[in-house]
């Protein structure tokens, strides 16, 4: 019986490094239309409010998600990709297929599926294995919801709190789930 090989292919939205990515991410994000000289100035101003440029833990936040889930699964053939910048998704699941994965396990930081936000990278991961013939995959929808998750979040947020009485963690609803 033969074993298919298998790997894990992360994915993100992608996030500019510096300010020469602006163009090429929201010509991305706006599917082909070049962004105009106000909403550049816009958005620049709004990533200085953030400390875009110079925040490594937030321009390399899913590179280091990504290495924290290598962490767990060192041996099987992985790839990161993006939805807005480099690498693209498609360079990412040809990367994989070239090293003889044959059936591709995906996987997005957004820990919720809706069919305009993540089905988003579900279609660019269909439409880049489509093109190399036998390769298979599943999508992982959602994952927020699964029983690991909610209690590795449980033990974190009361580890926290028992320890500094005095710091207010605060989450985005979109990141944690109702416990």
């Amino acid at each position: 019986m033969k074993v298919e090989k298998k790997g894990l292919l992360f994915l993100s939205y992608g996030s500019p490094s510096s300010k020469e990515d602006l163009v090429p991410y929201m010509t991305s994000i706006r599917h082909g239309r070049v962004p105009t000289e106000g909403e550049i100035a816009n958005l620049t101003r709004r990533y200085d409010v953030i400390d875009q440029w110079s925040n490594l833990e937030l321009q390399k936040m899913a590179e280091n998600q990504y290495k924290t889930l290598m962490t767990l699964l060192p041996t099987m053939p992985s790839a990161i990709g993006y939805l807005h910048m480099k690498p693209s998704i498609a360079e990412a699941v040809d990367s994989l297929v070239h090293q003889g994965v044959e059936h591709i396990i995906a996987i997005v930081t957004a820990p919720f599926f809706t069919s305009l936000g993540t089905g988003a990278y579900e279609k660019q991961v269909q439409a880049t294995i489509g093109k190399h013939g036998a390769v298979t995959f599943d999508f992982i929808r959602s994952w927020w919801d699964q029983p690991a998750f909610t209690e590795y979040w449980e033990k974190a947020v009361a580890d926290c709190v028992s320890a500094t009485k005095d710091i207010f963690v605060i989450f985005s609803a979109h990141s944690i789930p109702l416990i």
